[in-house]
């Protein structure tokens, strides 16, 4: 899905209307319906006690309209109150803008600022300023701003958090601080940018009927995908397939340090849908919970790899469609020879963690004949850049040459991680939450990563993001909430997000 500047989302916006597919209000009406099945289902991941009522706050502009119709949707198809507040008096409000809030302020007051109070435990939607933004804000909005973020309750913004720049992320004075931004049509470049990333919360993009011509006609700044991108990757299973068609994964990790990672990459990999998954890792006294994972018998008598070891494992790679390498290994000499027999191998390949840190040693085996992905965290993308004498500014720009320089697939991770191709093109992925901030939470990652990877019907790289979407999902509709959210957990939500995502879990 595109992400695109300010002015070519207003382009698209006046096509349509122009050339006849929609009006200002079908969009808006459209625009406020959509809205609110977001943020009914967005209850769900809060405890009752933190839902008791909806508090609007509606500018004068359009932004302000999709809230009039959200607070008349509310009232409709929910039980809680919904109080509502405006800007300006409601002939003051642009055309469209007027006709909605008239048309609430039917059912309900539409209350003026002066009057702002929040009911307790309610939950606030910010329609206060669009998208078009360019100045900094004056001292009202100023002092509104403040309000809603001091106020401790959650926040759902349409369209872009008020204050922040849809252009370059930056605040302009203030910007609310939102849980949840539901973005009109296609995602915004400041979204991404500066402070972007701290103030959108989740990320929700609302299909409002803007005709695909149209979109495509226009360029875009970058790439995202959200859940109807994944959903579309999603497809049957089918029906005569046997554990073999649904893909082998091959996970080599741990030391006596992690010996729990690999069985985290691993049984993340069985959620996922693998048809088989072995493990192989050192001796160790933990016990993976699932018995449907399948641990080579490894040597008993070291709690580190072995040549023998080495031999054992070799002789799964033929059945195999994916090697995992690297998750909890310490890098010793024997981790070494086993990231050369991978990279030597023609299988798919997840280079994690651990396994990281030896790449340097193997520049003379890249490119690879087989699909290979690395899946750096910020502190490990950088090192792995050092280590190949990769300069650049940002983060993007390093992956970019890295994944062009080795000829390789990076998943670089973080708020809003990134996605990136032999070529240096990039897909930004939207899903995710606070809650991932926890070990082991990367080694889940891999392991749905391997199972997807698997997939004859995608190409790697929708596979890859298939997988990262999935993994960030899981976490957002977490019922621990994102404080208690342990990588543990993310395990028995891999099934559940995907049935959410695709009606073909």
């Amino acid at each position: 899905m595109k992400v695109v500047s300010v002015q070519t989302m207003r382009n698209i916006d006046t096509n349509t209307i122009k050339n006849g597919h929609l009006s200002g209000l079908e969009l808006m009406e459209n625009a406020g319906r959509e809205c609110t099945r977001e943020i009914l289902d967005f209850l769900n991941t809060l405890d009752k006690n933190h839902q008791q009522s909806f508090t609007v706050l509606c500018g004068s502009g359009n932004n302000g309209g999709d809230g009039f119709v959200i607070a008349r949707h509310l009232q409709k198809f929910s039980s809680r109150p919904v109080t509502i507040y405006c800007t300006k008096p409601i002939d003051q409000c642009s055309p469209d803008a007027k006709i909605m809030a008239k048309k609430i302020s039917a059912l309900t007051p539409v209350l003026p600022f002066d009057e702002l109070t929040f009911l307790q435990n309610t939950i606030i939607i910010d329609c206060l300023l669009g998208t078009g933004l360019d100045r900094l804000l004056s001292p009202a909005y100023l002092q509104i701003i403040e309000k809603i973020n001091s106020s401790n309750y959650p926040v759902i913004s349409i369209d872009i958090p008020s204050g922040l720049n849809g252009d370059s992320g930056e605040i302009m004075g203030a910007a609310v601080i939102a849980d949840l931004t539901l973005t009109i049509g296609l995602a915004k470049t400041g979204f991404f940018l500066d402070q972007g990333p701290r103030h959108c919360g989740l990320l929700r993009c609302i299909d409002i009927g803007f005709p695909s011509s149209i979109i495509s006609a226009e360029n875009s700044t970058a790439q995202a995908f959200f859940q109807l991108d994944v959903r579309a990757l999603i497809t049957r299973l089918n029906p005569l397939g046997h554990k073999y068609q649904k893909g082998q994964v091959l996970v080599i990790g741990g030391s006596s340090l992690y010996p729990g990672a690999p069985v985290l990459s691993s049984s993340a990999a069985l959620r996922s849908g693998a048809g088989m998954v072995l493990l192989a890792r050192p001796k160790s006294s933990l016990t993976p919970a699932y018995h449907a994972l399948i641990e080579l018998c490894l040597n008993a008598n070291s709690n580190q790899f072995t040549p023998s070891d080495l031999k054992l494992i070799e002789t799964h790679y033929p059945k195999t469609d994916t090697i995992v390498i690297g998750p909890g290994m310490c890098n010793d000499a024997m981790e070494t020879e086993l990231l050369e027999s991978a990279l030597h191998s023609n299988k798919k390949l997840i280079i994690d963690a651990g396994a990281l840190t030896q790449l340097k040693k193997f520049k003379h085996l890249f490119p690879r004949q087989a699909e290979t992905v690395l899946t750096p965290h910020s502190g490990e993308l950088r090192r792995v850049c050092t280590d190949f004498k990769i300069q650049a500014d940002s983060e993007t720009e390093l992956a970019s040459q890295l994944a062009q320089h080795l000829s390789i697939h990076i998943i670089s991770k973080g708020k809003f991680t990134k996605i990136f191709s032999p070529n240096g093109t990039y897909q930004i992925n939207t899903s995710g939450s606070p809650g991932l901030a926890t070990a082991g939470s990367g080694d889940i990652l891999t392991g749905i990563v391997a199972t997807f990877t698997t997939n004859r019907d995608l190409s790697f790289y929708e596979a890859l993001q298939a997988a990262t979407f999935i993994h960030g999902f899981a976490a957002e509709i977490s019922p621990h909430g994102q404080r208690g959210l342990i990588a543990d957990d993310l395990l028995e939500l891999i099934p559940q997000a995907i049935k959410k995502i695709s009606p073909f879990s």
